[in-house]
C-alpha cells in the first residue's frame, strides 16, 4: 500500500511538474509572442517561425519538451515581406526559461532554400551575429538581410562558438497569406506575361497609407477601397505608432500617403520621420491628403517652398492626356449606375450588404450607399473635365526634394479618381523599386558596361602583336637564316617551339604583371543634400578590379543598400531556371555595418555594385545675396569645384573652387556660356552608353534579357530612365533641359573614403557629384553691416 502511495505520488509530482514546465514554456512563448508584436514590420499577417517546436507539435517531431540541447533557450523569427529583389526586415526574439547565466555569442544563418530561388544562382547565405546580455531573459533585434533573387523559402540554422544548435534548425515559407505570391519561372516559361506574374511589385503601385489606430475604421476601409479605381494598385493601412525606423523598411513602397494631422505627429517620432524623408529623398513619393495650408505642410517635412515649373508644367500635361480616360469612365460609371438602380428596383434587395473583395479586412456598404458613392464618382469625372489647367494647378500641388516627389491632393478621405490619375502619371516610373535604384541584381543587364575600368582586365592587344611580331621576326628572317647559313636548318624544329614558349609565357605574364595584383575601383558618387535640413543621400555606382582577390573581402555601413549589378549572361529571364543552385557567397549583417566576403570579388574580373544610402548630417551651402553679389560659404567637409548656383530665375553664378569652411565670391555666368559649363559638368565624366542589340534580339523572340527595360515599357514607356531617379535627375538637369531649379546648385568634388569598400583601393577615373539646395539670404547695400 504505501508503495502504490509512493507511486501515486511521484506521478502527481511528475504532472505538477509538467503543468509547471508548460506553463513555463507558455509564458515564454506569450513574451516572444508580445516582443515580436510590438516591432516596426510591416504587414498584417508576416510568415513567422518558432523554435524549439512545444507541445503536441513537438511530441508529433519527436522533439519531448523542445529544449533539449538548447540551453533553454528558444526563438521567434519574423520576416517583414518583399516580394522582389531588396532588402528584407527580419526581427529575431530571442528568450530563455529563466534567465542566461553567462554572455552568448551566437550565430543566426539565412540561406534561401535550393529550388526555391530564382535565378538558382544569386542565392546568398547570410550571417546575423547576435550577442545575449548575461543576466537578461528576453531581447529583440532587427537586422535587415539583402536579397538579390525572388526567394520563397528560407533555410535558418543557429551557431555558438562555431557549433550548430540541436533543434533550432528550421525552414520558413515566406509566401504569407496577405503577402507576395511569385511564381517562379519554369524553362518553358519565358514570355513577358510570366516576367509580370513574378514581379508583381515592379508593375503594381504598392501604397502604404497611414492610419492614426492600430485598427482601421470603416471609413478608413472604404476610402482605401477607393485607391482600386485605376486598378494594378495594393494598399496597406500601417498605424503611425509603429512606423519603421530604418529607411529601408519603406523600399518596397512606391507611394506613402499622409494627412497634415499625421504629418504633425510623425515628427514627434524623430527615428521614424528621418527614415520616411530617407526613403522620400532616394525617389519615394510622400502624397499628403486634405489641408490647404501648404506651407505649414511643407515646413512639418521640412522642404523649401518653392515650386518647380517642370513639375507645374507636367500636371498640365497630364490632365490633357486624360481627359479621353475620363469621358470613357463616365460611360463606365453610368452603366454601374443604372446596374444599380434595377437591383434596387427589387425590394428584396434594398438594404442587402456588398463586400469589398481588395481590402485588408471585410468591411460592407448597402446597395443604397453604393449608389451615392457611384454618383459621386460620376460628379469628379465631370469636373475634372471642367477645370482649368490654372485651377489643376491650385487643386495639386507638387515639391521635390532630392530625387523624391511631396505630392498634395485636396481631399482627405476618399481620393477622387481623377486626383489619383493624375498622381499616378506624376509618380511615372518610381512606381517600381528597381527602377528606382537603377539597378536589376537577378540578372543585370548590357549596361554593366558603362562603367568599367578602363585598361584592365582585358587584352593588351597591341603589346601582344608586338610580341607576336618579335616572335615572328626571330624565327624567320634572323633563326632561319642562321641555322641555314650554318648548315643546321634541323635545328628549326627546337628553336621555333622554344622561342613559341617563350613568346607565350612573355604574354601571360604581362597580362597579369600589367593589371597589377592590388584592388583598383572606378566610382561614381552622386549625393543630393537638402539644404533646409543639412541632410542628403547618395548613390554610389563602383566597379572593383582585383588583382588577387582581398582576404577581408567589401565592407558597407550598417544603413547600406547594396545591390550586385552583375554583368548580362545573355540568357532570358525564364531560361536561368536549367542553372545550378549556388550561393555566391556570405555577407556578415551587424547592426553598423555589412560584410561581403571575397567570394563577391574574384581574382582578375571587374566586379560592380550599386549602393544607396543616406548621410544625416553632411552639411550645406550657404548663399549670401546682396543686390547683384552673391557670396558662398561652404559648409561641407569637403571642398567643391567647377560649381554653378542658381540663386533667382535670371541669374546664375558659378565659384571654381571653394574650400571647406571657406568664403568666395561668385561671378555670373554669361547666357552663351551656361549651357556649355552645365553640359561640360556631365559630358566630362559621362559614362559610355554601350550599343548592343541584345534586348532587341530577345524581345524578337518573346522573352526577356533586361527587366529594367521591360518594367519600363510598361509602366512609362516615353521615359528612359534605365539609370535610376538620381541619374536621371542630373542626366535632366545638366544634359537635357540644361538649368537647375531655382534655389540650387550643383558641384564637382573627391569621392568619399567612406564609400570605398575595399581598403587600400587605387581610383581610377572617379567623379562625384553634389547637387541640391542651398540656404540663401537676400540682403541689400543698405542692410550690409
Amino acid at each position: 500500500m504505501a508503495k502504490f502511495c509512493s507511486i501515486q505520488m511521484g506521478c502527481f509530482l511528475l504532472c505538477v511538474f509538467a503543468v509547471g514546465l508548460e506553463n513555463v514554456a507558455a509564458q515564454n512563448a506569450n513574451a516572444i509572442a508580445n516582443a515580436v508584436s510590438s516591432s516596426e514590420l510591416i504587414g498584417a499577417s508576416l510568415p513567422t517561425v518558432q523554435r524549439p517546436i512545444r507541445g503536441a507539435a513537438a511530441t508529433a517531431a519527436g522533439n519531448l519538451g523542445g529544449a533539449m540541447g538548447t540551453g533553454g533557450m528558444s526563438y521567434r523569427i519574423e520576416f517583414g515581406q518583399a516580394s522582389s529583389a531588396g532588402y528584407v526586415a527580419v526581427q529575431i526574439a530571442i528568450q530563455s526559461q529563466a534567465t542566461f547565466a553567462a554572455d552568448r555569442n551566437l550565430m543566426f544563418r539565412f540561406r534561401g532554400v535550393d529550388d526555391e530561388v530564382y535565378p538558382p544562382g544569386r542565392n546568398l547565405v547570410i550571417d546575423v551575429p547576435i550577442f545575449i546580455s548575461q543576466g537578461t531573459n528576453t531581447q529583440t533585434f532587427t537586422r535587415y538581410l539583402p536579397r538579390w533573387a525572388i526567394t520563397r523559402e528560407v533555410a535558418i540554422d543557429v551557431l555558438e562558438d562555431g557549433r550548430f544548435i540541436p533543434n533550432l534548425a528550421a525552414e520558413i515559407d515566406l509566401q504569407s497569406s496577405t503577402g507576395p505570391v511569385n511564381s517562379l519561372p519554369q524553362s518553358n516559361n519565358t514570355n513577358i506575361r510570366y516576367t509580370r506574374i513574378a514581379l508583381r511589385s515592379e508593375y503594381e503601385l504598392n501604397v502604404l497609407k497611414v492610419i492614426g489606430t492600430n485598427r482601421p475604421t470603416k471609413a478608413e476601409f472604404i476610402a482605401d477601397d477607393s485607391l482600386f479605381s485605376l486598378g494594378q494598385m495594393s494598399v496597406e493601412l500601417h498605424p503611425l505608432a509603429k512606423m519603421p525606423t530604418d529607411w529601408r523598411a519603406y523600399q518596397r513602397f512606391d507611394v506613402i500617403i499622409l494627412s497634415p494631422e499625421l504629418i504633425t505627429k510623425l515628427v514627434l517620432q524623430p527615428d521614424a520621420f528621418a527614415a520616411v524623408r530617407h526613403w522620400l529623398m532616394m525617389g519615394g513619393t510622400v502624397l499628403v491628403t486634405g489641408g490647404t495650408e501648404t506651407k505649414t505642410i511643407l515646413a512639418n517635412l521640412g522642404i523649401s517652398d518653392v515650386p518647380e515649373k517642370t513639375l507645374q508644367e507636367q500636371v498640365t500635361e497630364i490632365v490633357a492626356d486624360l481627359s479621353p480616360f475620363w469621358s470613357q469612365s463616365q460611360a463606365n460609371t453610368k452603366g454601374v449606375l443604372a446596374s444599380i438602380k434595377d437591383e434596387l428596383a427589387d425590394p428584396a434587395m434594398r438594404g442587402v450588404e456588398i463586400g469589398f473583395q481588395q481590402t485588408l479586412g471585410d468591411p460592407s456598404i448597402s446597395l443604397e450607399d453604393s449608389l451615392v458613392q457611384y454618383r459621386m464618382k460620376l460628379d469628379s469625372l465631370r469636373q475634372a473635365q471642367a477645370r482649368t489647367p490654372d485651377e489643376w494647378a491650385d487643386r495639386i500641388w507638387t515639391r521635390s526634394i532630392a530625387a523624391g516627389l511631396v505630392i498634395g491632393v485636396p481631399t482627405e478621405q476618399s481620393i477622387e479618381e481623377p486626383d489619383l490619375s493624375v498622381v499616378a502619371k506624376l509618380i511615372s516610373f518610381r512606381r517600381s523599386p528597381m527602377l528606382r535604384r537603377g539597378v536589376d541584381p537577378m540578372i543585370g543587364d548590357s549596361r554593366f558596361r558603362d562603367w568599367l575600368i578602363p585598361g584592365v582586365a582585358q587584352p593588351p592587344v597591341y603589346t601582344f602583336i608586338g610580341l607576336l611580331t618579335v616572335f615572328v621576326i626571330l624565327v624567320g628572317p634572323i633563326a632561319y637564316r642562321q641555322t641555314a647559313r650554318y648548315q643546321r636548318s634541323h635545328l628549326m624544329f627546337l628553336i621555333a617551339p622554344v622561342l613559341a614558349i617563350i613568346t607565350t609565357t612573355m604574354m601571360f605574364a604581362y597580362g597579369i604583371v600589367s593589371d597589377g595584383f592590388g584592388t583598383a575601383a572606378r566610382i561614381r558618387q552622386l549625393t543630393l543634400v537638402d539644404g533646409v535640413s543639412a541632410t542628403g543621400v547618395e548613390r554610389v555606382r563602383s566597379t572593383y578590379f582585383a588583382g588577387v582577390r582581398p582576404a577581408d573581402g567589401l565592407r558597407f555601413g550598417g544603413a547600406d543598400e547594396v545591390m550586385a549589378y552583375p554583368e548580362s549572361d545573355r540568357v532570358a529571364w525564364g531560361d536561368h531556371s536549367s542553372q545550378t543552385p549556388k550561393a555566391i557567397g556570405s555577407v556578415t549583417v551587424e547592426e553598423n555595418n555589412q560584410r561581403f566576403d571575397s567570394s563577391f570579388l574574384p581574382s582578375r574580373s571587374q566586379t560592380q555594385f550599386v549602393v544607396h544610402r543616406p548621410v544625416p548630417k553632411i552639411g550645406s551651402l550657404r548663399v549670401n545675396v546682396v543686390d547683384d553679389s552673391v557670396t558662398v560659404i561652404n559648409q561641407f567637409s569637403f571642398p567643391l569645384r567647377r560649381m554653378v548656383i542658381r540663386p533667382s530665375a535670371k541669374q546664375y553664378f558659378m565659384v571654381d573652387l571653394i574650400n571647406p569652411g571657406s568664403t568666395s565670391k561668385a561671378t555670373p555666368i554669361d547666357g552663351k556660356d551656361l549651357s556649355k559649363k552645365l553640359g561640360g559638368l556631365y559630358n566630362d565624366f559621362r559614362p559610355i552608353l554601350s550599343t548592343t542589340n541584345e534586348s532587341r534580339k530577345f524581345q524578337n523572340s518573346g522573352k526577356t534579357s533586361d527587366l529594367l527595360r521591360e518594367v519600363m515599357q510598361e509602366i512609362a514607356p516615353r521615359n528612359a530612365a534605365y539609370d535610376g531617379v538620381f541619374e536621371f535627375a542630373l542626366r535632366d538637369h545638366l544634359q537635357t533641359r540644361l538649368e537647375i531649379p531655382v534655389g540650387h546648385f550643383v558641384a564637382l568634388s573627391d569621392v568619399s573614403d567612406d564609400v570605398i569598400a575595399v581598403a587600400n583601393t587605387e581610383q581610377v577615373g572617379c567623379v562625384r557629384y553634389i547637387m541640391g539646395t542651398f540656404v540663401t539670404q537676400e540682403t541689400t547695400s543698405q542692410e550690409k553691416p
